[in-house]
């Protein structure tokens, strides 16, 4: 009873209910006080249903029984009713919670369309083949990811830069970074490094060897080239051919241009318009000592790194073979060599 009453106290009531309902009296005005006290607890936190029935029910000079009831009552509720905790220095000044954050989709803000690449295992490599395509002795298990549906464009690289993280490509002929008629154009000229920061900055990473390969063969399919079995064209392929590099343009092409080029998924452009840079460095051993689960393999600080999937510069159908693997230094910046973005799903 002794938490109750220092409650009613608390509240201001002018006379204490332990002298109103524990004295028992039966005067009027102590009948009243007790009706009062009540009153004022109930309005303030809610009163045991029982004492509001006892000291605010009651029919003046029936005092006592009515009080000894609610005195009762109010002994019961105090035995029950959790002590409330003591408020925080923070609650105690009544600082509304900040909102909780509301993470950004970067990519879908940059447009870059996941493509969500089903998990598998598979043979990377040409069967047969004892050069840089050599299978491993074992298949790789790749989990499932989502890809770029393009590869990185001018304008996209463009925010990572005007934010700070990225760095300017190079600027010559060839490189799209300084044509204002290029925006939608994959974005040439960068080395590894800075395609990688683009896609740590945009949320995603550099897609592994396994998980490219897997993209453009077409999963379980085995395609020879991201669209299938035929050799590559113009026709779906921005690559050396109709009267010129570029198919004919000397340049690049806007991303998405080649519909039947198209991989199973739908993912634009991985044979032709720039190599593309992945995140695994470069082993003479082919694919053997690829790691078993679709990871990158690291190899050392400055290792030469592994680009995919054939250019616009290039004519030899060769190129843009889905199992074909390209190599170059980490800091090479050539204007037939961009890359897309993968990242992981839970």
């Amino acid at each position: 009873m002794t938490r109750w009453m220092a409650d009613v106290a608390g509240f201001g009531t002018t006379i204490g209910l332990v002298m109103l309902c524990g004295g028992a009296a039966h005067a009027e005005t102590t009948l009243k006080g007790c009706n009062e006290a009540f009153k004022a607890y109930e309005a303030k936190r809610g009163t045991p249903a029982a004492c509001v029935a006892a000291c605010t029910g009651v029919t003046l000079g029936r005092g006592p029984a009515q009080l000894a009831s609610c005195q009762q009552a109010a002994a019961a509720q105090a035995a029950v009713r959790p002590k409330p905790p003591r408020p925080s220095p923070a609650a105690a000044e009544d600082r509304p919670a900040p909102a909780p954050r509301v993470a950004t989709d970067r990519w879908r803000a940059l447009g870059l369309a996941p493509v969500r690449i089903e998990g598998g295992s598979y043979r990377p490599g040409t069967p047969g083949a004892t050069d840089d395509e050599a299978p491993p002795s074992y298949d790789v298990r790749v989990a499932t990811f989502e890809l770029s549906k393009t590869e990185v464009t001018v304008a996209q690289y463009r925010k990572c830069v005007n934010e700070g993280p990225c760095t300017a490509p190079d600027t010559r002929a060839g490189c799209n970074w300084d044509k204002p008629d290029r925006a939608n154009h994959p974005v040439n000229c960068v080395d590894w490094h800075q395609a990688r920061q683009f896609a740590e900055w945009s949320g995603g990473r550099l897609p592994t060897v396994a998980e490219w390969e897997w993209a453009a063969r077409g999963r379980d399919e085995g395609r020879k080239y991201p669209w299938g079995p035929a050799e590559p064209t113009c026709a779906v392929a921005v690559m050396d051919g109709n009267g010129g590099q570029g198919c004919g343009t000397n340049a690049t092409w806007p991303t998405c241009q080649k519909p039947g080029g198209h991989s199973r998924d739908g993912v634009c452009d991985l044979g032709g318009n720039v190599w593309e840079w992945v995140e695994d460095a470069y082993e003479k051993s082919g694919h053997e000592g690829i790691p078993r689960d679709g990871t990158a393999r690291t190899g050392a600080a400055g290792a030469v790194r592994v680009y995919r999937g054939g250019s616009w510069w290039d004519f030899d159908p060769a190129y843009f073979r889905a199992a074909l693997r390209g190599w170059d230094a980490p800091g090479s910046r050539v204007d037939n060599l961009g890359f897309r973005v993968a990242r992981p799903l839970p």
